[in-house]
Formats: C-alpha cells, structure tokens, sequence
C-alpha cells in the first residue's frame, strides 16, 4: 500500500507537494520539503485546518439584488513543516542530493521521503518521516533520522514555527484565489521552556487559531541544550539544536505540533485554553512517536479491512486505487461540523469550498464502507440548514431552504450566479445523500432530522417551479453542465427535484408510522395537504426528451443549438472555460462533465435504448474538462454493457492527480474524482444499487460486469447493519456475510439469501450460509438469420454477382466475405468501390432495388428444408426451458424468409431491418431484441455467424455465440457448424 516516486523532477515538484500532503480531515499538510526551496523556486507550503476561513466582502462594479455579499477562503496556517539541517555553512537539501525517493506509505499512514547528501566531511542519509494523526486529529508530527555514511562532525539542527505566511494566489486561474494571498496576522508569538508557540487571527473575520511545537532529541553523545530565536519582524521562532554525528553512525529527533482554532479572546500562551493546547501536546510528545505510529495503523487497519477495493494481479492499478481511498478517509470531515473540500486538505484549489461533490461523489464510499462518517458529513449540512433559509430568502423564494453552490461556513461564495448560484441541483443531492443514507442504514436517531431537510428543500422545489399543460416544470436553473446556464427543465435537476419531493412525502409517513412525526409536524407546520402536493409535483415532473432522436433532452433548449466540433478545438485551448467567453461557450451543444447521464445513474434510469442513445449523443459532445466526467461515462457505460468503454474511461480518471492530467494537481488533489473511481469500481464493475426494497427482499441489488482487462474484482460492503464481501469473476459474484444477520438481495437479477443455512437456491452456497456464489445466467437467446436459421447468403451472393456483372465489376466469393454483417447501402457502396463506379443519388437506389428483386427472386427457392441443422432443437430445448427466443437480423425480408420457412410464429419476437435505422454492429437491434423478449441484453446469448455481428452484441455485453471456422472474433464460445449450437447453448445455460 504504498505509493512511490523517485528522483529529483523540478517540472512535478509542485505537483508531488499535494501527492505527498497528509491530512486526517481536520488538520493537512502539503507536502513541502523540510528544508525549503530556493527563494526563486515556487513551493505551495500549505497547512490547513478544515473549515478555518477567511470571510471576505466580494466588490461588484454592477451589483444587483441578492448577489453574495462575501466570500470565504481556506486559510494557510503558521507553517511548522521547516527543518534545516546544516554541516558548517551547507544546507542539506535534496536540491543538491541524490537517491531522493518519496513514499506515502497508505498501511502505516505516514510519508517518508530519503536522500543523500555529500558535504566536505563525508556523505550523509537524511530521512523524515512525517505522521497526521488520525487519533489526536490535532497533531502534526515529524521523525528526522540522519545516517553517516563516510561522514563524522557536528550538524546544525534549525527547527521553526512561522507564522508569516501567505495563501498561493493565481490571477489567471479561476479555479484559484487571487489577491496578495495575506490571510493571517501574528498576535503573540513566543518561547516557553522547550515550547514554542503561535497564536495567529485572520485579519477580517479575526477567527484565531493556536498552534505550539517541541522536540525530543537523542542525546546519546549530544548533551547541549536546545536554544531558542524570534525574528521580531516576522514573529518566526526557531529551535536550535547542535548533534554529533559519529562516523557510520545515526542520530534522530522528532518535532510535534499541534493545532487548534481558539475563541477570539484566548491572546497569551497563559490563557487557560492555551494551556490545555500544551499540555495535549506534551502528552503526545511524552507518549512518543512510535505511540503515535501504533495508533495510526491500527485506525488504518480497521479502515482498510472495511474499505479496501482490491484488483486482481494489477499492482499498479491497486496503488491508484488505494490512493483514491486514502485520499477521501483523509480528506472528510469528522466531527459533524466541517465537510469535504473540493481538494480536500491537500491544496488551495477552489478556496477550500465544499459543493455538491461531497454528497454525489464522496459521501456514498463512506456510506457503504464507514456510516458514521456519513453521518457526520450529514450533520454538517443539517447543522447549516439555517443558513439554507436565509440563502432561499436572499434569492427571492417565500420559502423553503436552499443550500449554496459553494461554501464553507453555510453561507453562499460564488459570485458567479450562472454557474454558481443557479445549480439549484445541489438541493437534490444534498437530500439525495440523506435518503440514501436512510435506505443503508435504517438509523431511526437520524430519522427526523432527514425529514426536516426533505420537507424544507421540497418546499424550495414547489416555490421555484410550476405547472404547465398538467407537467410540474422548473425553469432558469443550471444543472452539472456548466457550459449550458441559466435553462428551464434541466433533465437532471428536474430528476433530483422528482426525488426530494416524492421521498418528502413517503419518508414522513415511515416517521410517522414509527410514532416520531408529531413534533416535526408542529415544528414545521407540515399539513396533510402538503404532503400530497409533494408527491403529486414529484410524480407529475415533466422530463424533456427528443422524439426525432428518441434521447433524452437535456433541457428545453440545448438540442436547438449548433454542435460543436470537438475534434476542430485545438488541444491547447482546453479547458474551454480558460479560453473562450461563457456566452460563447453556452450558445452552442457542448458539455463540461456529464449531465443527463449522470442522472440515468444517479435518479432515473430509463429504458435501455432511450439511455444507449442518450449516452452515444452526448459522449460525442462532452468535453470533460471537469474531473468529475469520465468517472461517470466509465459507470454509465458499464450500466449499458459496453465494458470496452467502461475500461477507457476508468482508464482516464484512475490516474487524475498522480499523472496529473489536468495540469492543476498541484493546486490540491480532485478528491470527489476518486469518490467516482471507487463508485466504478462498486456501481460500474460490481454493479451495485441502492433502492427501498420491496416483497421482503433489501433494496440493495447487485449486477456485476468485469471489463476484458480486469480478471477480478473484491471489495467490502456495509449495508443495514450487516457487511459483506463482495468477489466478482467473469461472469460470477461471490457474497459473504461477514458481519451480521441474514440478508436477502438481488445478484444477477436473481434472489439470493445469505447468512441461512441450508436454503434451497439456483446458486452454489457453502454450508453455513454466509457465502454463496451467484453465476450470470443465460435468460433470453437471440438469433441471427443468414448463417444461422438459414442460409440466404449463397442468394445474396447470387443477386451480387448478378448486379457485379451487369456492372462489370469483378466479384467473387472472396470480395463476398466483406459483405457479411454490413447493410446493403454499405456492401453497393464496397462494390462501386471496386469498379471505381460513381452514381446519382437516383441511380444508386435504383441499384440497390434491382438487387433486392433479384434477391426476392431467389429467395422463392427457400423451403422449410432450408433451415439449418441443428436450429429447431434449439429452439424447442428453450422453450421446454422456459428460455425465451427473439430473431435479430438487418434484412429487410426477414418476414418473407420466415414465412418460406414456415417459421413465422417460431420465435418470441423479432427485430427485421424494418425496425431499426443502423446495421450491425450498432447496438439499436440488439437492444430492441432483448427489450421484447423482456430480458436483460447482459442476460442474453448472441448466436451469430459474423464478426460484425459479434462486435455489436459484446457492445451490450451479450454473450456470444459464434458459427464460424475459427474464433477470429473473440467470441465467448465457437462452433463450425449450426449441429454444434445445441450442446454449446446447453453449456453456456
């Protein structure tokens, strides 16, 4: 569980800064050298306390009502992380050394980072290694260990406490704050015995914080004492120390810090809340650095056991996903006050803010892997309900609550209301995360104070949108896209608003039917009548859709724009948003991140081919210039079978920071980017949902789908008091209770009960109950026509050869095997290829007709003699199966062929050329073939004899059955002739 980098890069060093940051969700350090940097060498020496801010009044040349009257800043504390180690007059720093390797080491919770120097006497191994602690939330601690190697004589040892500090600022990036970056003033800084200590307060909301440093040296052959400086300009304190160090020997020491925020009136070391800061810190110290190591991997340990998602015989795609997670443990907030920052504690990115990542992105991993944490994250947006009011009151709405697009203490940041303010979508997933959390854990403790947000962001909803033509609509909203503002019927929006009203309603009766509703209901004044209107809004919302593209509108407007031609932007000029105008950007179909496909995920799925053709549109306009876009295509994508885009996407968002693809790691890790890696490793490859349940059953349901390139997948679950051990294997899940009573769920479309010994199920189970394997099973077989049922291709090439010679173009069988798979416009496009032929519009359909009468002509031959070996048994062993059929072929004579085979009525549906407007291997067939037979396409076996045709059911993740030679297509199973298919099907069952 470690993540390495090595040798000395100047080019990633900033980035490394934030790699290498550690943090326990109250307190993060970046990663910045001990010894520093040169003065002409940028370095973001960051340390910050979650929540602890700066509150700023924001200028408008033009300011207009209910604009934000302030804004707030994550403040950089008094820095603690400078240690300098001199022999004579030279620092020893890894600018000048070699073998520098850096190692966040994830099992043990600590960053290491070694080099070596040579100096005039000899060469020296320096290493610290540095520790946040997760059990005393409040402690920075470094361990310094110098080696000889060749090297004898005295070092200088110069520890500090700075409170001169400022934030890094970039006037050119909005993603960054500007100004002079000076967020602090010293109040007193100053020595007391072996402490030394910093009270500092922002300069204009003067919120204070403290913060006090001391060392432990090993005083074997060093007995001098450590001596003590201030700088009276800056306020910088520093800790001398000289060590002997003896040849081919070591000596160690240790530095720990603590940091609190203070009341405004706490301004000497004697005050008494000071003191108590001191004596927790000489408590640490006393206790020693091994004490604190022992703390910190047991917390790991358990966190790990409950957490970790593991990949088979991957190495470094687990590193990346161990990273992730230990990115969001160290990043969350704790105590119910504070929440996750966009760039957690790692960096200054986005001010510190929290947005709607915390709720869609980062709060379902410690949903199912640490509830309470959940739950505290839930506390902080309950704690700010207030402030959520008064937010609604400022935007004009009567009532209702409605929380801000970014902010830290509750109140609104964003002075862009375009893309800040209008994202009323946040309502919906801040109560989205608190339904979820219902459905996970039943906590009836948190049951009420979930209601009350539901009632108050619902009323939000019914204030802001409207009925129109019998359909509840919300207008001038902005959804996740942010280059499309300021819209009526954001899909999304609408979607998450469907929700919040509906689960208003229905989680207000579970209260009331559990005896708690009487007190909310006065406290609210929640009447009987509004209840119902919540559900009749929700159930009445109005969902934009596109009937000519059959897709999924994202707003009203957005599919009468111009498309952008992504390919014509120069690579240079992304992101979009760094480079073109908004109004630029908002005239034309062009996305940021995923939108209407997030909330196929996230709110509503709908039918299959709706979601495929919504999902194809608009990935070819989506930029993901957001981090929190590929994360979702790769989920979506696996929710529709097409695991090869699934991979491709994960693919691009595993490795966000640590390869620093977009160019801004060293602001701050994307932290809600590895919330979305986790949920495709769960949601995308394991499948797994989260609804109410119903007949018994949970509501957690399982369909795991494993892309080519991964062999296996395992992963914890929590859920409803119980947890699980979730193994997925190509076309296998493997559930283990290990903790917990029995549960009933859905794997694989199929009811499974774990934790019950000896029940009678399809799926193998152990003895005890606790594990049972569940295998994808074959639950519909869709046949192809030409090749399979029959063979027509012998008149095709007939009617082919026919049409070539009367063109006198050479054809043979050969030029023959292109056409297999491919339309017909397609193969006369092939042909008049060949002859170097060029015709009208009019010429080529009158082509294309005389080849089907000639065709037409030929198929009169056919007979029920004519379908091939082997296919009415299979056809009748699934039906004495209970297994049902469906025909998918492009040919427009489907219907004809059928009937001279006396096999009109032989499947239990069919999907002709007549039904769908693309040829294989586009997915539309497929999917409309599964959809009437009414199963899953990811349930259904392909029998087909072209490798056109087996590439588009692998889109769908249909299982393949191949009638050909040789299995050049990948098929999951081959057969060279139809007599085979029965004992193969067989099999596959």
């Amino acid at each position: 569980m470690q993540y390495t980098e090595k040798n000395f890069d100047e080019r990633s060093r900033l980035k490394r800064e934030s790699l290498f940051h550690l943090a326990n969700g109250r307190l993060g350090v970046r990663g910045a050298f001990e010894e520093g940097t040169p003065s002409s060498v940028l370095s973001i020496r960051g340390t910050y306390l979650n929540g602890f801010c700066e509150n700023e009044p924001i200028s408008y040349n033009e300011r207009l009502a209910g604009f934000t009257d302030g804004k707030q800043q994550i403040v950089n504390l008094p820095d603690a992380q400078t240690i300098r180690i001199l022999a004579g007059k030279q620092l020893l720093s890894c600018f000048d050394g070699t073998e520098l390797v850096q190692t966040l080491d994830m099992q043990n919770g600590v960053y290491e980072r070694s080099f070596t120097v040579d100096t005039e006497k000899g060469r020296i191994a320096l290493r610290f290694t540095r520790l946040v602690s997760f059990t005393e939330p409040e402690i920075f601690a470094v361990e310094c260990l110098l080696e000889s190697r060749g090297f004898e004589g005295e070092l200088r040892i110069e520890s500090c406490l700075n409170p001169d500090v400022r934030n890094f600022t970039a006037s050119n990036d909005p993603r960054v704050a500007s100004g002079d970056g000076r967020m602090l003033q010293t109040v007193c800084s100053s020595i007391s015995g072996d402490v030394m200590s910093v009270i500092a307060e922002t300069r204009k909301s003067h919120r204070r914080v403290a913060c006090a440093s001391m060392h432990h040296f090993d005083d074997e052959n060093n007995h001098g004492k450590i001596t003590f400086t201030k700088n009276e300009s800056t306020g910088e304190l520093t800790a001398v120390k000289t060590l002997f160090l003896p040849k081919d020997g070591s000596v160690s020491f240790r530095k720990y810090t603590i940091y609190r925020e203070v009341p405004a009136s706490v301004d000497t070391s004697e005050d008494s809340e000071f003191t108590s800061l001191v004596t927790a810190l000489r408590e640490t110290a006393g206790n020693g650095f091994p004490a604190l190591c022992k703390a910190q991997r047991e917390y790991l340990d358990r966190f790990w056991q409950n957490a970790r998602v593991t990949v088979d015989g991957n190495d470094e795609l687990q590193v990346q996903l161990d990273f992730c997670l230990f990115g969001m443990l160290s990043s969350a907030g704790k105590d119910g006050k504070t929440n996750v920052a966009a760039k957690g504690l790692s960096g200054e990115g986005y001010e510190g803010h929290y947005f709607w990542d915390s709720e869609i992105y980062i709060f379902p991993f410690f949903l199912m892997t640490e509830p309470n944490i959940a739950r505290s994250l839930l506390e902080y947006r309950y704690l700010h309900l207030p402030d959520a009011h008064r937010h609604a009151r400022t935007l004009g709405h009567s009532c209702g609550a409605l929380y801000p697009w970014r902010t830290i203490t509750g109140s609104e940041c964003s002075s862009h209301y375009p893309s800040g303010s209008a994202q009323y979508h946040i309502n919906g997933d801040i109560a989205h995360a608190f339904i979820s959390y219902w459905q996970v854990t039943h906590d009836e403790s948190f049951l009420e104070n979930t209601c009350e947000l539901l009632v108050e962001t619902a009323r939000l909803w019914l204030d802001a949108g409207h009925w129109y033509n019998g359909e509840f609509r919300i207008d001038c909203v902005t959804g996740p896209d942010e280059y499309t503002c300021l819209v009526n019927n954001n899909y999304y929006t609408n979607s998450c608003a469907a929700e919040n009203l509906i689960y208003a309603e229905r989680l207000c009766r579970e209260l009331e039917k559990r005896g708690g509703f009487s007190a909310l209901r006065e406290k609210l004044s929640i009447t009987e009548e509004e209840l119902k209107v919540f559900r009749t809004a929700g159930e009445g919302m109005y969902f934009p859709h596109d009937d000519e593209l059959k897709i999924i509108a994202q707003d009203d407007s957005f599919l009468h724009k111009k498309r952008w031609d992504l390919a014509s932007i120069p690579k240079e000029n992304y992101p979009l948003l760094m480079h073109y105008h908004p109004m630029i950007i908002n005239r034309y179909q062009v996305l940021k991140q995923a939108d209407s496909v997030l909330a196929n995920h996230i709110y509503r799925e709908e039918d299959i081919l709706t979601m495929k053709r919504s999902f194809a549109y608009y990935e070819e306009i989506t930029t993901h210039d957001s981090s929190l876009s590929n994360c979702i295509y790769a989920i979506m994508a696996a929710r529709l079978g097409d695991m090869q885009r699934a991979s491709f996407y994960f693919n691009r968002c595993v490795g966000t920071d640590t390869s620093d693809q977009n160019g801004n790691t060293r602001d701050g890790l994307h932290i809600a980017n590895m919330g979305g890696v986790y949920r495709v490793m769960t949601c995308g490859f394991g499948g797994v949902k989260i609804g109410d349940g119903h007949n018994g059953a949970s509501g957690l349901s399982l369909f795991p789908m494993l892309p080519p390139d991964i062999a296996g997948i395992s992963f914890p679950l929590y859920y409803q008091g119980r947890r699980l051990s979730v193994s997925v294997k190509p076309n296998e899940c493997t559930l283990t209770l290990t903790e917990g009573d029995p549960l009933t769920l859905e794997c694989y479309g199929q009811e499974v009960t774990i934790g019950v010994t000896g029940v009678q199920s399809s799926s193998a189970q152990n003895a005890s109950g606790k594990t049972v394997s569940i295998k994808r099973l074959v639950k519909g077989v869709v046949f192809d026509l030409d090749g399979v049922v029959t063979d027509t291709a012998v008149y095709h090439f007939q009617a082919w050869k026919r049409l070539a010679d009367e063109l006198g173009i050479p054809f043979d069988e050969e030029r023959n095997e292109c056409f297999k798979g491919v339309s017909r416009a397609q193969c006369l496009r092939l042909l008049l290829g060949w002859g170097g032929m060029t015709v009208t519009e009019e010429e080529f359909a009158e082509l294309l007709d005389r080849k089907n009468r000639m065709y037409g002509e030929l198929l009169d031959e056919l007979t029920p003699s004519s379908i091939l070996p082997g296919i009415p048994e299979c056809l009748a062993m699934l039906k004495d199966n209970g297994i049902p059929a469906a025909l998918f072929s492009v040919s427009k004579n489907t219907d004809r062929i059928l009937e001279r085979l006396s096999m009109s009525n032989a499947f239990d549906a069919k999907v002709t050329g007549n039904d769908i407007h693309y040829s294989k291997p586009h997915f539309e067939g497929y999917l409309l073939a599964a959809q009437r037979i009414g199963v899953d396409p990811r349930l259904c076996v392909m029998v087909e004899d072209s490798s056109a045709g087996i590439e588009g059911a692998k889109l769908v993740s249909m299982r393949t059955l191949a009638i050909m030679k040789d299995n050049v297509s990948g098929a999951d199973a081959c057969v060279s002739s139809t007599a085979d298919v029965l004992p193969a099907l067989k099999d596959m069952l």
